[in-house]
């Protein structure tokens, strides 16, 4: 009869309320409520555990749970040292996730500003689950909003990260294009000696051609990478004039550098004017003209490609919609596992949570911007100082290859000459 008696419920003061206890220990004056009851059981017997661990003492209560921790850090502690031992230092697939580049690098995408936001929306969520357990029912939000809202979410974030990883990669091929179509037409900028043996009128002409078309194309690649590398997304019209010339051109070229309003494309045109005299001083044959043509045109396309990209962002409405989207699931997410987790895990969960989906879109906007400064950048400066060296070093063997011609051509002149005055003179050679 007493685990039958009428109770009015303290929490919603509605009574009376009759409930079966079965034999639990709960007052009556909860027994009645249908949101708090199990809640209060769960409460009370958690409660009763506790104390009961209390009078084990410290060992039972505290040994266990640090006894798996600590044996967990042991094993990634025994793992980056024998990572690092003389048995696998040659072996680079495991030496990797352990390197600088690996789990326990510092080079980390993190996000701070919205990641500390979401670590305080953890700690309130923390606060409310462990001293005002009675107002969670209030402030807890259901967890199926952030289950519908999921999918959409991932498709949005997998759809960016994929993008701005095709953005990167293509910018990568299409600087490689530069350099090779550069270096290429280098190689292939090859004089007909035979001009030159032979003494032909034209022989200044070509050799001064072909020293201005050297120039060119070491003027090239440090115009290219001076635009590329110092770019400004915010100057609409992305400066393209420079205010000092190349040191590598003429005087005249020079003065047609600095008048230009765009001076890579003043670098094509005056190459593209090289390879046109060359063909008519019979400098080129026509096939050898042809690919050359062809490797000013695709360069070209590259570099528009590689400018389009420096100066123009990610559309902003796609880009804003999702981190707002991203921002607000990661941020309330504590709110929902208020009643599924215990208050001391609800932190682990969401800095786990918010680390890893803000440093995705960390990533996708490190990797979207693929020119610049930065450790992930295409390094711009570099390649093209490279292709200067190459490009000096071809320009080097060319004009070897024509001193040599020249001097030949002088000395057969000479030793005709030469033959010449012996046979007047009635002496053998």
């Amino acid at each position: 009869s007493a685990m039958l008696a009428p109770a009015r419920c303290l929490l919603c003061r509605r009574g009376p309320v009759v409930a079966d206890l079965r034999g639990t220990a709960a007052p009556l004056a909860l027994a009645g409520h249908k949101a708090w009851a199990p809640e209060q059981l769960r409460r009370q017997s958690t409660g009763q555990a506790a104390e009961k661990a209390e009078e084990d003492g410290f060992g039972r209560k505290y040994g266990i749970p640090l006894a798996v921790y600590a044996s967990l850090a042991g094993v990634t502690l025994g793992i980056t040292a024998l990572a690092k031992s003389p048995w696998f230092k040659d072996q680079e697939h495991d030496h990797v996730w352990f390197g600088k580049r690996g789990i326990f690098s510092g080079e980390r995408a993190v996000a701070i500003l919205p990641t500390i936001a979401c670590v305080c929306s953890g700690l309130i969520a923390t606060g409310v689950a462990r001293f005002l357990p009675m107002h969670v029912a209030r402030l807890e939000i259901p967890g199926k909003l952030h289950e519908l809202l999921a999918l959409p979410l991932a498709i949005l974030v997998a759809f960016r990260f994929d993008k701005s990883y095709e953005r990167w990669w293509t910018m990568r091929a299409e600087v490689e294009s530069i350099s090779s179509n550069i270096i290429g037409m280098a190689v292939a900028a090859k004089t007909d000696i035979g001009l030159l043996e032979d003494k032909s009128p034209k022989s200044k002409d070509i050799v001064e051609n072909s020293e201005r078309l050297f120039s060119l194309l070491k003027t090239l690649p440090e115009l290219m990478g001076w635009r590329l590398h110092h770019n400004d997304i915010h100057n609409k019209p992305c400066g393209c004039a420079v205010k000092t010339a190349p040191a590598c051109l003429s005087a005249d070229d020079a003065a047609e550098c600095l008048l230009a309003a765009d001076a890579v494309y003043w670098c094509t045109d005056a190459i593209m004017e090289c390879i046109a005299d060359g063909q008519r001083h019979e400098q080129f044959s026509g096939e050898l003209a042809a690919q050359m043509y062809s490797n000013v045109d695709a360069l070209r396309n590259s570099f528009r490609n590689c400018w389009m990209v420096a100066c123009q962002q990610s559309p902003g409405p796609f880009v804003v919609h999702m981190r707002t989207f991203l921002f607000m699931w990661c941020f309330t997410f504590p709110f929902t596992i208020l009643k599924d987790v215990r208050p001391p895990a609800i932190m682990p969960v969401q800095m786990l949570l918010s680390f890893a989906l803000l440093g995705i879109e960390f990533c996708s906007r490190e990797m979207e911007h693929p020119f610049g400064d930065d450790d992930v950048d295409v390094p711009v400066a570099d390649l093209m100082a490279n292709i200067k060296l190459l490009v000096d070093d071809a320009h080097r063997r060319e004009e070897k290859r024509l001193n040599k011609a020249v001097s030949d051509a002088d000395g057969e002149k000479e030793s005709s000459v030469r033959r010449w005055r012996w046979r007047r003179d009635g002496r053998s050679e």
